[in-house]
This record gives structure tokens, sequence and C-alpha cells, in this order.
């Protein structure tokens, strides 16, 4: 998924897919985010930062092409 998919998403503005996780909670997100998807055995989706209130959603027509998008309000909790 690329950042032009995220204009697809209208509630994602300002949100950035991680490439390299940068810091601790990018790569607990990240790693989190892998780990789960590899046990239900379904394409390791994209995952985003966004500005916001705690908050999280995922989004994709199918289950082996996502993103899981995680608010810097609910990483800091």
């Amino acid at each position: 998924m690329s950042p032009a998919h995220l204009q697809q998403v209208p509630y994602v503005d300002g949100a950035h897919v991680i490439g390299s996780p940068e810091g601790a909670h990018e790569r607990w997100l990240v790693d989190t985010v892998h780990r789960l998807a590899d046990k239900a055995n379904i394409g390791r989706p994209d995952v985003a930062v966004y500005e916001g209130e705690p908050n999280a959603f995922s989004h994709g027509a199918f289950k082996n092409s996502a993103l899981v998008a995680v608010s810097t309000g609910l990483l800091s909790r």
C-alpha cells in the first residue's frame, strides 16, 4: 500500500506508513502487527501512525492487502 492509497481514506490526513521503524513505539507496533498477521496466516499489512486522540483502524478490501493505522494518542498510553 502506498501513501497515495492513504488519500482514499479520508480520516487518515497526516498519516505516515512506517517503512523503517523509528523508536521503540514504532518498532513495537510493527512487530506486534506483523506477529499477529503471521499467526493468522495472512499477509502482513502496512502499518501507519497518525496524530490524534486514542484510536486505531484497519483498512483494506482483502485480508492480504491492508493497512493498520494507530494514533499517537493510543501509542502514548
